[in-house]
């Protein structure tokens, strides 16, 4: 197996090529900060406090939008009159108003519950 090589490179990496190497590396950095700072550079020329809020409050997301209409929705099932079941005439009225009921006559069963 041994033909008489040593064990090791006999020559050393060559300079020129190590730092041709490390020089391309360099360049491919630098041009790549480059572009980014070309690319990122309109976004950023004002300060972020005066653009990360623009709209403050105003801004609405979908899903507070959605939770605004059932909230809505079920308030005014809640504080309304209307049919559950008309044949059957089965009602629901104000939860305001039922409350009144039960206090003035008790609860249903006799019994208080806490």
């Amino acid at each position: 197996m041994n033909s008489g090589a040593p064990p090791y490179e006999s020559t050393d990496a060559s300079t020129a090529a190590v730092l041709g190497s490390a020089a391309a590396v360099a360049l491919g950095v630098l041009l790549t900060l480059g572009v980014s700072w070309l690319i990122m550079r309109p976004v950023t020329t004002e300060p972020l406090g005066n653009r990360a809020f623009e709209h403050g409050v105003e801004v609405e997301t979908p899903m507070q939008r959605d939770w605004q209409a059932a909230e809505t929705e079920a308030r005014g099932h809640l504080e309304s009159y209307g049919w559950v079941d008309r044949p059957a005439g089965v009602a629901h009225i104000p939860i305001g108003r039922a409350m009144e009921i039960l206090v003035a006559q008790g609860s249903p069963t006799g019994k208080v519950e806490r």
